[in-house]
């Protein structure tokens, strides 16, 4: 008899190139996890910027800080 291995050898074996696979699932996951949430903050960055004067004149006029931040939150959902 040659070439006499465990079989936890054999198993890790035949089970590299699947680890290797599920690895590489798993970053590209977490990078479009990231753009993805890089892309939500910019919307809503933006869409903040573009009603900074409206946000203005509705503190002067009353609204409370909770207002507007709710404002901002439900209008980037």
């Amino acid at each position: 008899m040659s070439n006499v291995r465990t079989l936890w050898d054999i198993v890790d074996g035949n089970l590299s190139l699947v680890r290797a696979v599920t690895s590489l699932m798993r970053a590209f996951a977490a990078m479009a996890l990231a753009l993805m949430a890089l892309g939500v903050y910019a919307v809503v960055s933006y869409a903040t910027a573009q009603r900074t004067y409206e946000m203005g004149v509705r503190l002067a006029l009353g609204a409370r800080p909770r207002d507007i931040r709710r404002l901002v939150v439900f209008g980037g959902v």
